[in-house]
């Protein structure tokens, strides 16, 4: 080649040329052009880390493009889904893709994925073994693929769920594409993204959430906004020390504070359970 790059065919390989005709690799001869291959990593969107291929004016999926080359007609169906037989996606050979069902794709999708598999599918006496063990099913790619994706203006996130919003943006791939976030939330309740983050803090971290108010009635502060701030802190944390942690004064003056969903009196020495809302009572000018 004239950028020194060396290519290793059979003699009977198809080779394109830039007039679109096909030469076999036996058949070449200096001066013949081939057609060009351009392709990037893609750094975002819905195929992040996958190589991508320019095909016209589109880029689009090289693993996508290789299996429709392979199966072209169980690839036309939006039921199956072409999966990386190493988990590797640049490693795009018609040997390493296969089509799975789009449930078969999703039980090899989830974090710790043989894990979850194995638990979920033992008797309650072998779950004695994953006793120790917090498994949560997650994905940050369908996290990060969602919330671009609201950013964008194409879906409104509910919960656990979304819906399309703008069907004009919407093209053929990214619909399988939110047809398998939708499989994955369905099965596993969430991204687990959230769910990871509440685990590490609530569960192993011991921690709590307790909300300071200036109204105890409205649950507000002054200007009237509800539930204003959140304050994560250790279990076994006192009413003093929330005072602290809202203002030096506060706790050096604290007087006592007002449990506001009960609607009683606490001392100083209380200790916080998780979303207590509280007001709090001192000399502080």
């Amino acid at each position: 080649m004239d950028n020194d790059f060396v290519i290793e065919a059979t003699d009977n390989h198809p080779f394109r040329l830039i007039d679109g005709n096909f030469v076999r690799a036996d058949e070449l001869s200096v001066g013949n052009s081939l057609m060009p291959i351009y392709y990037k990593i893609e750094k975002g969107g819905f195929y992040p880390n996958y190589e991508m291929l320019k095909i016209g004016k589109k880029w689009i999926p090289t693993h996508k493009y290789v299996q429709q080359w392979k199966e072209p007609k169980l690839s036309a169906n939006s039921n199956y889904i072409t999966h990386h037989i190493d988990h590797d996606r640049t490693n795009n050979t018609p040997e390493n893709l296969t089509l799975l069902t789009r449930s078969e794709h999703s039980k090899l999708h989830g974090k710790d994925t043989a894990l979850i598999n194995e638990y979920n599918g033992s008797s309650r006496q072998d779950k004695k073994e994953f006793e120790d063990y917090i498994v949560i099913p997650t994905s940050a790619e369908i996290e990060l693929a969602l919330k671009r994706a609201e950013k964008a203006g194409i879906i409104k996130r509910k919960g656990n769920d979304f819906e399309i919003i703008d069907e004009s943006k919407v093209n053929e791939q990214m619909r399988r594409a939110f047809d398998y976030i939708k499989d994955f939330l369905e099965k596993f309740g969430g991204t687990g993204v959230q769910e990871c983050i509440n685990r590490a803090y609530f569960d192993l971290l011991d921690m709590i959430v307790v909300y300071p108010v200036e109204d105890e009635n409205k649950f507000s502060d002054k200007q009237g906004n509800v539930l204003p701030d959140a304050f994560l802190v250790k279990k076994g944390t006192t009413a003093r020390d929330l005072a602290y942690k809202v203002h030096t004064e506060l706790g050096d003056k604290f007087i006592y504070a007002i449990d506001a969903k009960k609607k009683i009196r606490i001392g100083s020495d209380y200790e916080l359970k998780h979303n207590d809302i509280i007001k709090i009572v001192s000399d502080a000018k």
